[in-house]
């Protein structure tokens, strides 16, 4: 009886936080400073690959704005970088979480876990996450932003929207996702990750809303 009204009041909730965001009307946030404009060479790291996306693929993701490079060392580690933003308008799409896109792809999860990631004094919460196609395997590092926060899963990633909308009547999102190929062992590909994101991260705050 208790969970089948705990069941009810969770369904309730949920259906008055979508009624709520079906109807309620935001405002979008723009970007400060396009992610265009993002520094080519940050710290050790030098951009070698500028992606843009296809229009079938910016069809259904439907970012406001978006950056997906390709930075390497002098010693020759290579990472990659995707920042999608969306501003909360009407013709930004949601967000696509890696465990819905990557196996439509034909990626296979191997291994998923919390991390939380010291930064210039502060910890940064996010998901490492290990997927393989075929003989293929890379490590990612993971997380969203709803208005500044910081989320590292899909429940918090809707909580957080929802209430943002409340509190400050805008729904702006971001997803940032960084990988790198994983031909040995795990370790080398996560100190590897971590290093980029270390130095990427204090120059990419300075471009998203905080």
């Amino acid at each position: 009886m208790i969970s089948s009204l705990k069941f009810m009041t969770l369904y309730v909730l949920l259906a008055a936080a979508a009624f709520f965001m079906a109807t309620h009307k935001d405002s979008p946030t723009p970007l400060a400073i396009p992610l265009e404009d993002f520094p080519t060479v940050i710290g050790e790291w030098r951009m070698v690959g500028d992606a843009q996306f296809d229009a079938e693929t910016l069809k259904i993701l439907r970012p406001t704005d978006y950056m997906a490079r390709r930075y390497k060392k002098a010693d020759g580690t290579v990472a990659d970088i995707y920042v999608g933003y969306h501003d909360g308008a009407s013709k930004a799409g949601p967000l696509h979480s890696p465990r819905n896109c990557l196996p439509g792809s034909g990626w296979v999860e191997v291994s998923s876990e919390k991390k939380s990631i010291p930064i210039a004094g502060k910890d940064l919460d996010a998901v490492m996450a290990v997927y393989q196609h075929g003989e293929v395997a890379d490590l990612f590092i993971y997380w969203f932003q709803v208005g500044g926060k910081v989320v590292s899963n899909e429940y918090d990633l809707k909580i957080s929207e929802v209430l943002n909308s409340i509190k400050n009547s805008k729904r702006d999102t971001s997803f940032i996702r960084i990988s790198v190929a994983m031909p040995g062992d795990k370790a080398s590909a996560a100190d590897s990750a971590t290093d980029f994101l270390r130095s990427i991260q204090p120059v990419l705050v300075k471009y998203l809303p905080s």
